[in-house]
């Protein structure tokens, strides 16, 4: 009898254990979808003075036409995370543009067929410089990169509905995170809540040798 109630006991310790590892992998995987599809709001909690550095446009008559790999896309109408890469990597001592970075992903086979960077990539193309990422992020995440000297690049919809675009985060003011837009053409640090929502992290840093 005592061995049936102890047995009993493993397999009701076990059952609290399986569903509780259940309920956090369902948790993290809803987190995840939620701002994939959904997108999150981050506001800063302190302020952080944007660095020197470029500011580089997509669509610069420069490289505009420039196509992204063997894609069909070209650089002023998808290139504005090659754009957000370009001007964060200066700040990690690699002078680029997007031009020039264009054509090192080009030739490290940086791109998909599609134009899309494969980023685990980057770290064979630009030595020692390499890329962090979060599913799951918020304000803080941002914050922590910026205290640190690294500049996020986040995922939003142009102009809060419109299509996936990619901008720097540069700084942030009392009120709002401040970025570098591909697109805005005056040069201008703006704010990131002119486009809402964000979906997506990534962010450069040197590589740990």
């Amino acid at each position: 009898m005592m061995r049936y109630v102890k047995t009993k006991k493993y397999l009701l310790a076990a059952l609290i254990i399986v569903l509780v590892i259940g309920i956090g992998a369902g948790t993290y995987v809803g987190s995840v979808l939620w701002i994939k599809k959904i997108g999150i709001t981050v506001k800063p909690q302190a302020t952080h003075t944007p660095p020197s550095m470029p500011f580089f446009l997509q669509n610069d008559a420069k490289w505009e036409g420039d196509i992204m790999g063997t894609s069909q896309y070209r650089l002023g109408g998808s290139g504005c995370l090659v754009s957000s890469l370009a001007a964060a990597l200066n700040t990690l001592d690699v002078e680029t543009d997007p031009q020039a970075l264009n054509n090192v992903f080009a030739d490290s086979d940086v791109y998909t067929p599609t134009g899309e960077v494969i980023w685990y990539k980057i770290k064979d193309a630009v030595p020692g410089v390499d890329y962090h990422y979060q599913r799951i992020f918020n304000s803080r995440t941002l914050e922590n990169d910026l205290r640190q000297g690294k500049l996020p690049i986040v995922q939003v919809r142009y102009h809060k509905k419109g299509i996936f675009h990619w901008v720097l985060i540069v700084g942030a003011d009392d009120e709002d995170f401040l970025m570098m837009d591909p697109l805005q053409q005056d040069k201008k640090i703006t704010r990131l809540s002119n486009h809402g929502k964000v979906y997506a992290y990534r962010v450069l840093h040197a590589r740990e040798e």
